[in-house]
C-alpha cells in the first residue's frame, strides 16, 4: 500500500551549542512555507534555555500547512521531553525512530543540524558559545565552526551538546542511525548536514549503507545555515527521487547566498553539494587504487616525487584554514594537480576522477577562495604533526579500515619529507 506521504522532513537540531537562536531562526523560516498533504516536517529540537518556547529541555514540532487566515504554519509542539544529550547516540536513535514509527513516508530526508568538524577531532577547541557577534540583529557566531586551538586525538564530529560536552563521532553517528531501523534495504532519502566540514570521502563512507543521497559542505557554513523556508517548497513539490530533491536543495544553497544580503564577503566562501551514494563504493575503491600507484611512484623516484607531491599539497584546494581545518583538502582538485604535474598511471587517474564525477551529481561554490571545489573532500593534513595526532581515530573508520592506501600513502610521504 502506498503512503500518502511522499516526502517527510526530519530536522534533528542539536541546539544546546551556542546555535538555540539560530535554531529558532530556521524553525520561523519553515513556517513561511508549510507543508501540504503529502508532505510532512517535523523536528526534535534540544536548545540551551526556557525562553525558547517557555520549555527548559527538548520539543519535538511539527509544521503543518499554511493557515488560510495568517498565511502562515504555526508550528505545533507535539511532545516536551527532559533534557536531552544530542550529543548521545542513543538520543538520535531514539529520535528517529519516533520519526518514523509514528510519522510513517515513503521517503525521509534528515538533516543533522548543529557544528560539525568532518570526522576529525576538536575537542580542545573553545565553546561556540563563546564566539559571538552581531548579524542581520541576531546573535550568532558568523559560521557553524570558529576557530580555537589544536586538536586532541579523539574523533569529535557532529551534534555538540555543551551542557553535557557530549557530541557524535563518525561510529556513533552511523551506529545511531542503523539502530533506528536504516539498512542497506531501507534507506534514508536524504542525510543532510546542516553544518560545516561534512562532505568528505571518509564521512560519505561512513554512512553509505543507511542512505541514497547525502547533502552538505566542503567548506565552512554561516550559521544561517540551510533556507528553509525555499527548502520546503522544493521538497513540497518534490518527486520521489531522491536525487531530484537534492539538486533542488543544492541550488537553493546557492541561489540564497547568491542574493542580497547573504552576497557578500562576511558569508562567503560558500560550498554545497550532493554526494551519490549508489557510486561511493566504486569512488573509495579507485581512490585507494589510485594511492597505490602514487605511493609506488614514491618509492621508485623519491626525491622529485616527494618535492612534487609537496608543491601540490601546498597548492590544492583547502577549507577553513584560519580555522585550522586545512588538512581538508579537495579530492578532486588533488587528482587534477597529480594528473598535470606527476608521471601516474593515466588510466588509473581517469577512472577516479570519472568516478568521483559520478558520486557528486550537484556542486556550486561562492568566492574565489574556493573556485576549485569539486564538491567532497578527503584528509591530506598539512604536516607531519597533524598527521600523527589523528591517526589513531582515523584508522578507525570504516574507509581506511577496508581500503588502506591512502593512510599507506599518506604515511610514506610524512615518513619521507618531514613538514613542519
Amino acid at each position: 500500500m502506498t503512503n500518502s506521504i511522499n516526502w517527510t522532513l526530519f530536522a534533528y537540531m542539536a541546539g544546546d551549542g551556542g546555535l538555540s537562536d539560530d535554531g529558532v531562526g530556521d524553525l520561523e523560516e519553515m513556517e513561511i512555507t508549510g507543508t501540504v498533504k503529502n508532505t510532512r516536517c517535523l523536528i526534535e529540537f534540544d536548545s540551551s534555555g526556557p525562553q525558547y518556547d517557555g520549555y527548559e529541555g527538548t520539543i519535538r514540532y511539527l509544521i503543518p500547512e499554511k493557515n488560510n487566515v495568517t498565511n502562515k504554519a504555526n508550528r505545533v509542539v507535539l511532545e516536551r521531553l527532559k533534557e536531552k544529550d544530542s550529543g548521545d547516540p542513543q538520543t538520535l536513535t531514539d529520535a528517529l525512530k519516533w520519526a518514523t514509527t509514528e510519522y510513517p513516508s515513503s521517503n525521509y530526508l534528515v538533516t543533522i543540524w548543529n557544528h560539525g568538524s568532518g570526522w576529525r577531532d576538536d575537542r580542545s577547541r573553545l565553546p561556540i558559545s563563546t564566539l559571538k557577534r552581531r548579524i542581520s540583529g541576531r546573535s550568532k557566531t558568523v559560521f557553524k565552526h570558529e576557530t580555537v586551538i589544536e586538536s586532541s586525538p579523539k574523533m569529535r564530529y557532529i551534534a555538540i551538546d555543551e551542557s553535557s560536552g557530549n557530541f557524535l563521532d563518525m561510529l556513533e553517528l552511523s551506529y545511531a542511525i542503523k539502530q533506528s531501523g536504516f539498512s542497506e534495504h531501507n534507506k534514508i532519502g536524504i542525510l543532510g548536514f546542516d553544518a560545516c566540514l561534512m562532505n568528505m570521502l571518509e564521512v560519505a563512507y561512513e554512512v553509505k549503507p543507511y542512505t541514497r543521497v547525502i547533502v552538505g559542505s566542503e567548506e565552512l557554513e554561516p550559521t544561517t545555515g540551510w533556507p528553509y523556508a525555499i527548502d520546503l517548497k522544493s521538497l513540497n513539490n518534490s518527486s520521489d527521487n531522491p536525487k531530484d530533491l537534492a539538486k533542488d536543495l543544492v541550488k537553493n544553497y546557492y541561489d540564497f547566498y547568491n542574493s542580497p544580503p547573504y552576497n557578500t564577503d562576511e558569508y562567503w566562501p560558500i560550498t554545497q553539494s550532493a554526494l551519490d551514494m549508489e557510486h561511493i563504493e566504486e569512488l573509495a575503491s579507485n581512490y585507494d587504487n589510485f594511492a597505490n600507484k602514487l605511493r609506488k611512484l614514491l618509492e621508485t623516484n623519491k626525491d622529485d616525487t616527494v618535492a612534487k607531491l609537496r608543491r601540490i599539497r601546498q597548492n590544492v584546494q583547502v577549507y577553513a584554514p584560519k580555522n585550522d581545518f586545512d588538512d581538508y583538502v579537495d579530492a578532486g582538485h588533488f587528482l587534477l594537480l597529480c594528473k598535470k604535474f606527476l608521471d601516474i598511471d593515466e588510466n588509473t587517474t581517469k577512472m577516479t576522477i570519472t568516478s568521483l564525477k559520478r558520486v557528486v551529481i550537484s556542486n556550486v561554490h561562492l568566492g574565489e577562495a574556493i573556485k576549485n571545489s569539486n564538491g567532497i573532500t578527503i584528509w591530506f593534513p598539512e604536516n607531519t604533526h597533524k598527521y600523527e595526532t589523528h591517526l589513531t581515530p582515523y584508522k578507525k573508520l570504516s574507509f581506511t579500515k577496508k581500503y588502506s592506501e591512502w593512510n599507506k600513502l599518506l604515511k610514506l610521504f610524512y615518513s619521507s619529507e618531514r613538514i613542519e
